[in-house]
């Protein structure tokens, strides 16, 4: 199980460029694998934080993303930072704020980080309570 959040200060959404492989220098979601002894939620603020040093809110559940042929499932949720004072990491060696306009669409590393954006930004806030449920049909 892969976790991670939308994390929006103001009106603008974090993403990091990876540092690691696979994908690595392709922007992405604070996401990574759940660990034991964990919630999803408590698995999803973790990876925000070692990826970035935000500590952030969890607002709700936004996406569960199944990418089949890596056997993987994504649960995604959409949570505020507290504020907006990231760190540079090794995962993660660019992070930035994005607007919905100013995001590299073709840089984005994961089908999953791009079925969970446009739905974010097609729903126009944090706060809905929607689920939205997809799938890859490739391997990423």
């Amino acid at each position: 199980m892969i976790v991670g959040c939308i994390v929006e200060y103001g009106s603008k959404i974090l993403l990091a460029k990876r540092g690691i492989e696979p994908r690595k220098n392709y922007w992405n979601l604070a996401c990574g694998f759940m660990e034991n002894n964990e919630t999803a939620e408590e698995g999803a603020i973790r990876e925000v934080f070692e990826e970035t040093g935000l500590k952030v809110k969890i607002q709700s559940l936004h996406t569960v993303y199944s990418v089949p042929k890596s056997n993987q499932v994504y649960l995604i949720f959409s949570a505020i930072a507290e504020d907006p004072n990231f760190i540079l990491t090794e995962e993660s060696t660019e992070i930035e704020f994005f607007s919905e306009n100013d995001i590299p669409w073709s840089e984005i590393a994961f089908s999953s980080n791009i079925f969970a954006l446009k739905n974010y930004f097609q729903k126009g806030n944090s706060n809905s309570s929607k689920v939205y449920i997809g799938k890859s049909h490739v391997g990423l």
